[in-house]
């Protein structure tokens, strides 16, 4: 299964997260919904107010080049740091900066271990020729339950057997003349059966 790319669009004038690359709205949940277990991998658009503005063109995307980037999740008191990535590979022709927050640490697990969701604070610094910018927003992040094990199997909820599923319904045909082949449970014997052209459900023992 291919990695699931997080865009993220950070306006390092204003210090905000945004919902798009040219969007003055600004968001509290720039990875979306996400888990205290997520491995995050994300793709981070830094803009700035562009000084020739249009409706169109609001922003402008930032040269990443020589920049870098420390991505982090603290607790939402700020003590705390749960989670931090800076590792970040700037793409300078596509004005990007991809990495990850690997959300699935000692810290995040106590931090969540009672709660349903938790308040948490993102936090981006980026550091550049012109010195470091900061981005921030207060978020909430999800208590992930799922993480090991198998599900209890709930009686009269479970998914059935695939043998289970054959043996309460039949199988569509594909066609004129096709017919099935069944075995016995003790494996011992195998019969065709089959609808003969005149009617009738024919059994063959193989």
């Amino acid at each position: 299964m291919a990695v699931e790319i997080i865009p993220v669009f950070a306006n390092l004038s204003s210090g905000y997260f945004l919902e798009g690359k040219q969007s003055r709205q600004t968001t509290n949940q720039p990875f979306g919904q996400f888990f205290s277990r997520n491995n995050l991998y994300l793709q981070v658009f830094p803009v700035v107010v562009n000084t020739a503005a249009t409706l169109s063109t609001p922003l402008a995307a930032c040269d990443v080049s020589g920049m870098s980037l420390v991505a982090s999740i603290y607790s939402s008191d700020g003590a705390t740091v749960l989670a931090t990535g800076s590792s970040f590979t700037a793409d300078t022709s596509a004005g990007t900066l991809t990495g990850n927050v690997d959300c699935n640490t000692v810290a995040m697990a106590s931090y969540v271990s009672t709660a349903t969701t938790a308040s948490v604070i993102i936090e981006f610094r980026f550091t550049g020729a012109y010195g470091s910018r900061n981005v921030r927003t207060t978020g909430t992040i999800q208590n992930q339950r799922n993480y090991s094990g198998s599900p209890t199997a709930i009686p009269d909820t479970t998914y059935v057997t695939t043998p289970e599923m054959n043996a309460r319904a039949l199988l569509r045909d594909n066609g004129a003349g096709v017919g099935y082949i069944l075995t016995s449970p003790d494996g011992t014997k195998r019969g065709y059966v089959y609808l003969s052209n005149n009617g009738t459900l024919e059994c063959d023992l193989l």
